[in-house]
């Protein structure tokens, strides 16, 4: 199946550990509204060492159903219950912004898997504060 996204295939996103060492399933993608950044979740709590960054072609590779959101703007996120069911498409509101936050103070702990090639955004590889 080809990339079927419009944002290039080596576009930096957020993953949890889960999904990449754990093989669970993708269950909530979060596409934020002020950067861009795609971010997928597993259904598990998160600790401080749990995010990771990796290319958009790589999770596509991890999970093929995420093309199902290749057209999800924006300020919008994902979710199912199961990788069995279809995705449900919502407006961000403050589950959202809980996960961001939590992620984006997870990011200071990252890994560059050897197959991901080139990231893009690298400038959130900084964490703020």
């Amino acid at each position: 199946m080809l990339f079927p996204f419009e944002d290039a295939p080596n576009t930096a996103t957020l993953i949890c550990c889960h999904i990449l060492d754990q093989n669970a399933s993708i269950l909530y993608v979060f596409h934020d509204e002020d950067d861009g950044m795609w971010q997928f979740l597993c259904d598990q709590q998160h600790g401080s060492n749990e995010a990771r960054l990796v290319s958009l072609e790589y999770v596509f590779h991890l999970d093929p159903s995420i093309a199902a959101l290749k057209d999800m703007p924006c300020g919008y996120y994902a979710q199912r219950k199961s990788k069995y069911e279809n995705w449900i498409i919502s407006k961000n509101h403050d589950m959202k912004d809980k996960i961001k936050t939590h992620l984006r103070v997870c990011f200071q702990y990252i890994i560059y898997p050897s197959n991901v090639g080139r990231i893009t955004k690298s400038e959130t590889s900084t964490p703020s504060g």
